[in-house]
Protein backbone atom coordinates (compact mmCIF):
# COMPACT_ATOMS: atom_id res chain seq x y z
CA UNK A 1 0.00 0.00 0.00
CA UNK A 2 2.85 2.37 0.88
CA UNK A 3 4.48 1.67 -2.46
CA UNK A 4 1.26 2.54 -4.31
CA UNK A 5 0.83 5.75 -2.33
CA UNK A 6 4.44 6.74 -3.00
CA UNK A 7 3.97 6.06 -6.70
CA UNK A 8 0.77 8.13 -6.83
CA UNK A 9 2.48 10.96 -4.97
CA UNK A 10 5.46 10.83 -7.32
CA UNK A 11 3.14 10.76 -10.36
CA UNK A 12 1.12 13.74 -9.14
CA UNK A 13 4.31 15.73 -8.44
CA UNK A 14 5.69 14.91 -11.89
CA UNK A 15 2.45 15.83 -13.68
CA UNK A 16 2.14 19.02 -11.66
CA UNK A 17 5.78 19.94 -12.31
CA UNK A 18 5.31 19.26 -16.05
CA UNK A 19 2.26 21.48 -16.29
CA UNK A 20 3.89 24.22 -14.18
CA UNK A 21 6.79 24.31 -16.61
CA UNK A 22 4.38 25.32 -19.37
CA UNK A 23 4.28 29.10 -19.50
CA UNK A 24 4.36 32.19 -21.67
CA UNK A 25 6.80 34.95 -20.72
CA UNK A 26 7.84 38.22 -22.28
CA UNK A 27 8.68 41.91 -21.90
CA UNK A 28 6.53 44.65 -23.45
CA UNK A 29 8.08 47.83 -24.82
CA UNK A 30 6.79 51.18 -26.06
CA UNK A 31 8.08 51.32 -29.64
CA UNK A 32 7.98 55.12 -29.72
CA UNK A 33 10.07 55.87 -26.66
CA UNK A 34 11.66 52.41 -26.20
CA UNK A 35 10.69 52.19 -22.53
CA UNK A 36 9.01 49.31 -20.74
CA UNK A 37 5.21 49.19 -20.58
CA UNK A 38 3.86 48.42 -17.11
CA UNK A 39 0.26 47.55 -16.19
CA UNK A 40 -0.49 46.22 -19.67
CA UNK A 41 -3.15 43.51 -19.77
CA UNK A 42 -2.03 40.23 -21.33
CA UNK A 43 -4.80 37.71 -21.96
CA UNK A 44 -5.28 34.48 -23.87
CA UNK A 45 -8.46 34.96 -25.88
CA UNK A 46 -11.44 32.69 -25.26
CA UNK A 47 -10.03 31.71 -21.84
CA UNK A 48 -10.09 33.25 -18.39
CA UNK A 49 -6.30 33.45 -18.34
CA UNK A 50 -4.83 36.92 -18.03
CA UNK A 51 -1.89 38.71 -16.44
CA UNK A 52 -0.63 42.28 -15.96
CA UNK A 53 2.90 43.38 -16.80
CA UNK A 54 5.05 44.58 -13.90
CA UNK A 55 7.07 47.81 -13.61
CA UNK A 56 9.73 46.34 -15.90
CA UNK A 57 7.14 45.46 -18.54
CA UNK A 58 7.60 41.73 -17.97
CA UNK A 59 4.96 39.07 -17.46
CA UNK A 60 4.76 35.34 -16.80
CA UNK A 61 1.62 33.32 -17.50
CA UNK A 62 1.67 29.83 -16.00
CA UNK A 63 -0.53 27.36 -17.90
CA UNK A 64 -2.14 24.07 -16.96
CA UNK A 65 -2.13 20.91 -19.06
CA UNK A 66 -5.46 21.79 -20.69
CA UNK A 67 -4.02 24.83 -22.47
CA UNK A 68 -2.12 23.79 -25.58
CA UNK A 69 -2.02 24.23 -29.33
CA UNK A 70 -3.10 27.36 -31.22
CA UNK A 71 -4.18 30.42 -29.23
CA UNK A 72 -4.28 34.21 -29.59
CA UNK A 73 -2.43 36.34 -27.05
CA UNK A 74 -3.99 39.80 -26.71
CA UNK A 75 -2.03 42.73 -25.24
CA UNK A 76 -3.82 45.96 -24.39
CA UNK A 77 -3.44 49.14 -22.39
CA UNK A 78 -5.19 52.52 -22.62
CA UNK A 79 -3.24 54.78 -24.95
CA UNK A 80 -1.92 51.89 -27.03
CA UNK A 81 -3.24 50.00 -30.01
CA UNK A 82 -4.39 46.49 -29.13
CA UNK A 83 -1.93 43.88 -30.33
CA UNK A 84 -2.79 40.24 -31.00
CA UNK A 85 -0.21 37.48 -31.46
CA UNK A 86 -0.85 34.00 -32.82
CA UNK A 87 0.95 31.63 -30.48
CA UNK A 88 1.34 27.86 -30.27
CA UNK A 89 1.60 26.39 -26.77
CA UNK A 90 3.60 23.22 -26.22
CA UNK A 91 3.09 21.44 -22.91
CA UNK A 92 6.29 21.23 -20.85
CA UNK A 93 7.98 24.16 -22.62
CA UNK A 94 8.35 27.83 -21.85
CA UNK A 95 7.35 30.09 -24.73
CA UNK A 96 9.51 33.19 -24.54
CA UNK A 97 8.33 36.17 -26.59
CA UNK A 98 11.03 38.69 -27.44
CA UNK A 99 10.66 42.15 -29.00
CA UNK A 100 7.00 42.72 -28.09
CA UNK A 101 6.33 46.29 -29.16
CA UNK A 102 3.17 48.32 -28.53
CA UNK A 103 2.30 51.29 -30.73
CA UNK A 104 0.62 54.30 -29.14
CA UNK A 105 -2.69 55.58 -30.51
CA UNK A 106 -2.99 58.84 -32.44
CA UNK A 107 -4.77 60.39 -29.45
CA UNK A 108 -1.88 59.40 -27.19
CA UNK A 109 0.55 60.87 -29.72
CA UNK A 110 -1.24 64.24 -29.49
CA UNK A 111 -1.19 64.14 -25.69
CA UNK A 112 2.53 63.35 -25.67
CA UNK A 113 3.24 66.09 -28.20
CA UNK A 114 1.50 68.63 -25.97
CA UNK A 115 3.85 67.66 -23.15
CA UNK A 116 6.85 67.59 -25.49
CA UNK A 117 6.04 71.08 -26.78
CA UNK A 118 5.92 72.46 -23.25
CA UNK A 119 9.32 70.84 -22.59
CA UNK A 120 10.84 72.17 -25.80
CA UNK A 121 11.21 68.66 -27.28
CA UNK A 122 10.72 67.44 -30.83
CA UNK A 123 7.15 66.24 -31.52
CA UNK A 124 6.28 62.74 -32.68
CA UNK A 125 5.53 63.09 -36.40
CA UNK A 126 2.17 61.79 -37.65
CA UNK A 127 3.85 60.27 -40.72
CA UNK A 128 5.83 58.02 -38.39
CA UNK A 129 2.63 56.09 -37.68
CA UNK A 130 2.13 55.10 -41.29
CA UNK A 131 4.88 52.55 -40.79
CA UNK A 132 3.11 49.80 -38.92
CA UNK A 133 6.26 47.72 -39.00
CA UNK A 134 7.55 49.87 -36.13
CA UNK A 135 5.66 47.40 -33.96
CA UNK A 136 8.55 45.03 -34.56
CA UNK A 137 8.31 41.35 -35.31
CA UNK A 138 8.10 39.17 -32.24
CA UNK A 139 10.59 36.32 -31.89
CA UNK A 140 9.19 33.04 -30.56
CA UNK A 141 11.63 30.98 -28.47
CA UNK A 142 10.71 27.62 -26.97
CA UNK A 143 12.82 26.64 -23.98
CA UNK A 144 13.10 23.37 -22.11
CA UNK A 145 12.62 24.01 -18.40
CA UNK A 146 14.19 21.50 -15.96
CA UNK A 147 11.81 19.93 -13.45
CA UNK A 148 12.48 20.68 -9.76
CA UNK A 149 14.59 18.08 -7.93
CA UNK A 150 12.53 15.82 -5.70
CA UNK A 151 14.29 15.24 -2.39
CA UNK A 152 15.27 11.67 -1.75
CA UNK A 153 13.85 10.04 1.38
CA UNK A 154 16.43 9.65 4.13
CA UNK A 155 16.08 6.20 5.78
CA UNK A 156 15.23 6.19 9.49
CA UNK A 157 18.14 5.01 11.71
CA UNK A 158 17.84 1.88 13.82
CA UNK A 159 17.78 2.08 17.60
CA UNK A 160 21.12 3.28 19.11
CA UNK A 161 22.38 3.93 15.61
CA UNK A 162 24.08 7.21 14.93
CA UNK A 163 21.89 9.50 12.88
CA UNK A 164 23.63 10.17 9.58
CA UNK A 165 23.95 13.71 8.43
CA UNK A 166 21.63 14.49 5.54
CA UNK A 167 23.33 14.60 2.19
CA UNK A 168 22.70 17.87 0.45
CA UNK A 169 22.72 17.41 -3.28
CA UNK A 170 23.88 20.42 -5.19
CA UNK A 171 21.81 21.15 -8.21
CA UNK A 172 23.86 21.92 -11.27
CA UNK A 173 21.98 24.73 -12.90
CA UNK A 174 22.58 25.01 -16.59
CA UNK A 175 20.96 27.43 -18.95
CA UNK A 176 18.14 25.64 -20.78
CA UNK A 177 18.91 25.27 -24.48
CA UNK A 178 17.06 27.67 -26.72
CA UNK A 179 14.95 25.93 -29.32
CA UNK A 180 13.44 28.47 -31.67
CA UNK A 181 10.43 27.27 -33.63
CA UNK A 182 7.80 29.42 -35.25
CA UNK A 183 4.11 28.83 -34.49
CA UNK A 184 3.79 27.75 -38.13
CA UNK A 185 6.41 25.01 -37.66
CA UNK A 186 4.75 23.74 -34.51
CA UNK A 187 1.28 23.83 -36.04
CA UNK A 188 2.16 21.75 -39.11
CA UNK A 189 4.53 19.46 -37.25
CA UNK A 190 1.53 18.57 -35.10
CA UNK A 191 -0.80 18.16 -38.11
CA UNK A 192 1.64 16.02 -40.07
CA UNK A 193 3.07 14.11 -37.14
CA UNK A 194 6.76 15.00 -37.50
CA UNK A 195 9.30 16.84 -35.29
CA UNK A 196 9.13 20.64 -35.83
CA UNK A 197 12.75 20.70 -37.06
CA UNK A 198 11.55 18.88 -40.19
CA UNK A 199 9.32 21.80 -41.13
CA UNK A 200 12.05 23.75 -42.92
CA UNK A 201 10.44 25.08 -46.11
CA UNK A 202 8.55 27.91 -44.46
CA UNK A 203 7.55 29.38 -47.82
CA UNK A 204 5.70 26.15 -48.62
CA UNK A 205 3.88 26.05 -45.29
CA UNK A 206 3.05 29.75 -45.38
CA UNK A 207 1.39 29.11 -48.74
CA UNK A 208 -0.47 26.09 -47.36
CA UNK A 209 -1.61 28.03 -44.29
CA UNK A 210 -2.87 30.85 -46.51
CA UNK A 211 -4.94 28.47 -48.68
CA UNK A 212 -6.04 25.98 -46.02
CA UNK A 213 -9.83 25.35 -46.01
CA UNK A 214 -10.35 27.14 -49.34
CA UNK A 215 -13.50 25.54 -50.85
CA UNK A 216 -13.18 22.95 -53.61
CA UNK A 217 -14.62 24.04 -56.96
CA UNK A 218 -14.20 22.18 -60.24
CA UNK A 219 -12.49 24.56 -62.66
CA UNK A 220 -11.87 27.13 -59.90
CA UNK A 221 -8.52 28.89 -59.59
CA UNK A 222 -8.82 31.35 -56.70
CA UNK A 223 -9.67 31.53 -53.01
CA UNK A 224 -13.38 31.52 -53.71
CA UNK A 225 -12.94 27.97 -54.94
CA UNK A 226 -10.14 25.91 -56.52
CA UNK A 227 -9.75 22.42 -57.95
CA UNK A 228 -6.91 19.96 -57.35
CA UNK A 229 -4.69 20.66 -60.37
CA UNK A 230 -5.14 24.43 -60.21
CA UNK A 231 -4.07 24.27 -56.56
CA UNK A 232 -0.90 22.29 -57.34
CA UNK A 233 -0.15 24.60 -60.30
CA UNK A 234 -0.55 27.68 -58.07
CA UNK A 235 1.56 26.12 -55.31
CA UNK A 236 4.40 25.22 -57.68
CA UNK A 237 4.36 28.72 -59.13
CA UNK A 238 4.30 30.61 -55.84
CA UNK A 239 6.60 28.32 -53.85
CA UNK A 240 8.99 26.86 -56.43
CA UNK A 241 8.71 29.41 -59.27
CA UNK A 242 7.59 26.70 -61.73
CA UNK A 243 4.52 27.42 -63.85
CA UNK A 244 5.04 24.85 -66.62
CA UNK A 245 3.79 21.72 -64.89
CA UNK A 246 0.48 21.52 -66.79
CA UNK A 247 -3.07 22.60 -65.95
CA UNK A 248 -4.83 19.28 -65.39
CA UNK A 249 -3.80 16.33 -63.22
CA UNK A 250 -3.35 14.17 -66.33
CA UNK A 251 -1.15 16.83 -67.98
CA UNK A 252 0.97 17.16 -64.84
CA UNK A 253 1.68 13.42 -64.80
CA UNK A 254 2.49 13.55 -68.53
CA UNK A 255 4.99 16.38 -67.89
CA UNK A 256 6.65 14.27 -65.20
CA UNK A 257 6.83 11.31 -67.59
CA UNK A 258 8.37 13.50 -70.31
CA UNK A 259 11.11 14.39 -67.84
CA UNK A 260 11.56 10.73 -66.86
CA UNK A 261 10.55 11.79 -63.34
CA UNK A 262 7.39 9.70 -62.90
CA UNK A 263 7.50 6.76 -60.51
CA UNK A 264 5.18 4.20 -59.00
CA UNK A 265 6.66 3.18 -55.62
CA UNK A 266 5.50 5.66 -52.92
CA UNK A 267 8.30 4.51 -50.60
CA UNK A 268 10.64 7.12 -52.06
CA UNK A 269 8.34 10.14 -51.86
CA UNK A 270 9.87 13.43 -50.72
CA UNK A 271 8.46 16.84 -49.83
CA UNK A 272 7.24 18.66 -52.94
CA UNK A 273 6.57 15.56 -55.05
CA UNK A 274 3.25 15.39 -56.90
CA UNK A 275 1.01 12.43 -56.04
CA UNK A 276 -1.53 11.21 -58.64
CA UNK A 277 -4.76 9.31 -58.21
CA UNK A 278 -7.33 7.58 -60.42
CA UNK A 279 -10.51 5.54 -60.07
CA UNK A 280 -10.14 2.29 -58.11
CA UNK A 281 -9.01 -0.60 -60.32
CA UNK A 282 -8.38 1.50 -63.44
CA UNK A 283 -5.11 1.96 -65.33
CA UNK A 284 -2.55 4.63 -64.50
CA UNK A 285 -3.45 6.80 -67.47
CA UNK A 286 -6.90 7.74 -66.20
CA UNK A 287 -5.67 10.32 -63.69
CA UNK A 288 -8.39 12.37 -62.00
CA UNK A 289 -6.71 13.86 -58.91
CA UNK A 290 -3.37 15.31 -57.79
CA UNK A 291 -1.81 16.64 -54.59
CA UNK A 292 1.58 17.66 -53.19
CA UNK A 293 3.42 15.33 -50.81
CA UNK A 294 4.62 16.76 -47.47
CA UNK A 295 5.93 14.08 -45.08
CA UNK A 296 4.88 11.07 -43.02
CA UNK A 297 2.43 9.91 -45.74
CA UNK A 298 0.61 13.25 -45.61
CA UNK A 299 -0.12 15.38 -48.69
CA UNK A 300 -1.86 18.69 -49.29
CA UNK A 301 -4.66 18.79 -51.87
CA UNK A 302 -7.91 20.43 -52.87
CA UNK A 303 -10.54 17.71 -52.84
CA UNK A 304 -14.30 17.29 -52.99
CA UNK A 305 -14.00 14.36 -50.57
CA UNK A 306 -15.01 15.13 -47.00
CA UNK A 307 -13.40 12.08 -45.38
CA UNK A 308 -12.73 11.79 -41.63
CA UNK A 309 -12.64 15.59 -41.16
CA UNK A 310 -16.11 16.04 -42.65
CA UNK A 311 -14.84 18.94 -44.75
CA UNK A 312 -13.91 19.26 -48.40
CA UNK A 313 -11.56 21.83 -49.95
CA UNK A 314 -7.86 22.46 -49.36
CA UNK A 315 -6.66 20.18 -46.57
CA UNK A 316 -4.05 17.64 -45.53
CA UNK A 317 -4.89 14.03 -46.41
CA UNK A 318 -3.24 10.71 -45.54
CA UNK A 319 -1.93 8.24 -48.12
CA UNK A 320 -2.46 5.46 -45.60
CA UNK A 321 -6.24 5.90 -45.73
CA UNK A 322 -7.84 3.02 -47.63
CA UNK A 323 -9.62 5.53 -49.87
CA UNK A 324 -6.34 7.01 -51.13
CA UNK A 325 -4.46 3.69 -51.15
CA UNK A 326 -6.96 2.22 -53.61
CA UNK A 327 -6.68 5.25 -55.88
CA UNK A 328 -2.95 6.00 -55.79
CA UNK A 329 -1.35 5.56 -59.24
CA UNK A 330 2.00 7.38 -59.44
CA UNK A 331 4.11 10.28 -58.26
CA UNK A 332 6.26 12.82 -60.06
CA UNK A 333 9.26 14.94 -59.11
CA UNK A 334 10.42 18.27 -60.51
Amino acid sequence: MKIILKFLLFYCICVNSFSQNTSVVGIIEDVVESNKVSNARIAIKNTSIEQVSDMEGSFTIALNEEVKGNHVLMISKPGYEIRELDIYIVQGKRLKLENIGLLITNKERKNRNTERKSNGEMPIAKSWFKKKEVANDVEFIYEDVPNPIINKEVPKPAVNEEVPKPVVEKEIVSKPPKIIYTPLQLKYADLIGVPPERITNLKLYEFIDEWMQTPYQLGGNNKNGIDCSSFTLTLFGKVYGQYNIGRTAKQQLLEAKNRNRAFGNPEYLEEGDLVFFGYPGEENYNIIHVGVYLANNKFINSTSRRGPTGKSGVKISDLKEVYWQRRFRAWGRW
